[in-house]
């Protein structure tokens, strides 16, 4: 949202408005302090426009006071206004987007994260009923919070219960405090983190000293180990937004428990086989390094777009992923698994690697450059003969024309000049139309496999939410297994107690 538009308003009362906010109101009492915690109060001038930039399609918006006109995805406009009393729906989120937002009058509205209000529904659904049996059978309690559901649908649900048990028993438990800053850009990492209770948000720092914020994370979300993976200093400032708790993991148990589940080293020989039975590369290195040479059939996914498509990609196919550093394929890899696809990574730099995929027209500007100059290239007078005024006069001859020669190779020279001249220029524009046609080529390319990564990815979600679904039935269907068997175990029980009658007495 642009900043010029909108100005930020102190929060509002948080009992009244929890209670209001459709999807907020149905949380618990301290999951829903934590999502209005992470949700921020804005005023929007009267004739502003907003939800337009791509970034704001990252929350969910309701509208709090004064009216405005919103357009739909479906180019529906509506005309809304606040309500003063009862529950208030968002007129904004991922199932019910807008393009744009018009205020009529000054309008005040409250915005919150997605993926913060995603993952604490999908806690108060409890989405796996097989990880929250692995989690009973290991003496834990149904207890709704973020380690539950790291180990339901998280970064820890590949574990098997024996590493599952001793990391429980190695985790630290840490309360913090809103505004509490847990990792900081620059610094050398030694642990990782996963979100038990609260909100935090990351934000990276640029050049000249700019904040951005890239992401939140909320209960069960996994953050801080990409500077494990790599050994590099830490990429971005995390911080609390609200009180909350965090589960402390040391590198040494990260690297010993947690990363062999989800990553898988492969040579060049042993990825040549998996991509011969259907694997498919992952380049991670920029788009300038790749098109200067790539493997066959790669496709080309730097980290930042990697961590937003992950779960749009083909989950019937393996993924090899490759770069100029395997510590950097070893974070692609493990990005891919937490995202629920099957991937390896190789284990030597691709600048070491024969990159056998030359760009569409490598050819033929490899040609154009070696070429040798031929004079009839760029128009040279065929109809004038070439004279060797040394064969055809004689000696006595030869001194009359010395002048006129030397006039001639003169010009020969000039024109030979020339002729490099202009063959130097049209190798260049050669060069540059062909990179140029090479680039919209790419581009064309990219943007089919835009759409194509953005309809798996949506049906990626339908998939997700009838998992979820399923699971939330398994978990019924056996907690009424427990009940018959404690009924079955009980009537059992009494069948065999002996009667007692008066007369015995």
């Amino acid at each position: 949202m642009n900043s010029a538009l909108v100005s930020p308003q102190p929060m509002p009362d948080r009992n009244m408005l929890g209670a209001r906010l459709s999807l907020v109101r149905e949380l618990a009492d301290a999951h829903r302090e934590q999502v209005l915690a992470a949700g921020e109060s804005l005023t929007v001038r009267a004739g502003a426009t907003f939800c337009q930039d791509k970034r704001e399609h990252e929350w969910v918006y309701y509208l709090i006071s004064g009216a405005l006109t919103a357009t739909g995805v479906d180019r529906v406009v509506r005309e809304l206004d606040a309500v003063s009393s009862g529950i208030v729906e968002a007129f904004h989120s991922p199932g019910h987007g807008v393009i744009s937002a018009r205020a009529r009058t000054e309008v005040r509205v409250f915005r919150i994260p997605v993926a913060i209000l995603g993952r604490f529904i999908n806690i108060a659904n409890m989405t796996n009923a097989a990880a929250l049996l692995d989690v009973v059978e290991l003496g834990g309690e149904e207890t709704g919070d973020g380690l539950e559901l790291a180990l339901g649908v998280g970064v820890l649900s590949r574990l098997a219960a024996d590493d599952i048990q001793r990391l429980l028993q190695r985790v630290e438990e840490v309360p913090v405090r809103g505004g509490e800053i847990i990792i900081e850009q620059g610094q050398s990492a030694d642990c990782c983190y996963i979100v038990k209770a609260g909100v935090a948000e990351v934000d990276v720092e640029r050049h000249g000293g700019t904040q951005y914020r890239v992401a939140f994370k909320g209960p069960g979300d996994f953050f801080g180990e990409e500077a494990l993976i790599t050994h590099a200093p830490r990429r971005a400032t995390v911080r609390m937004r609200a009180d909350g708790v965090l589960l402390r993991i040391a590198d040494q148990d990260f690297q010993s428990l947690i990363l062999p589940s989800h990553v898988r080293a492969v040579t060049r020989r042993e990825a040549e086989t998996l991509i011969n039975a259907d694997a498919m590369w992952l380049d991670m290195r920029e788009a300038a390094e790749f098109q200067h040479g790539a493997l066959p059939g790669a496709i080309n996914l730097p980290e930042s777009i990697l961590r937003l498509r992950a779960t749009s990609l083909d989950p019937r196919r393996p993924f090899i992923v490759c770069s100029s550093n395997p510590r950097q394929s070893a974070l692609g890899n493990f990005m891919l698994t937490v995202a629920g696809l099957d991937a390896f990574y190789l284990d030597e730099s691709i600048n070491k690697t024969e990159a056998t995929q030359r760009l569409v027209f490598a050819d033929e500007i490899a040609r154009v450059i070696d070429a040798p100059a031929a004079d009839d290239d760029f128009g040279a007078d065929v109809d004038e003969p070439l004279v060797d005024f040394a064969s055809t006069l004689d000696l006595g001859t030869k001194s009359a024309f010395l002048s006129q020669e030397a006039i001639q190779i003169g010009l020969e020279d000039v024109r030979n000049a020339e002729r490099q001249r202009y063959r130097r220029r049209l190798r260049k524009l050669r060069i540059e139309l062909i990179a140029e046609a090479d680039a919209r080529v790419r581009a064309a390319v990219q943007e089919v496999e835009l759409s194509y990564l953005t309809e798996l990815e949506n049906k990626h979600r339908q998939v997700l939410e009838l998992k979820r679904k399923v699971a939330l039935q398994h978990r019924e269907l056996w907690k009424l297994k427990r009940a018959q068997d404690r009924e079955d175990a009980a009537a059992l029980e009494g069948r065999w107690l002996p009667e007692v009658s008066p007369d015995s007495v």
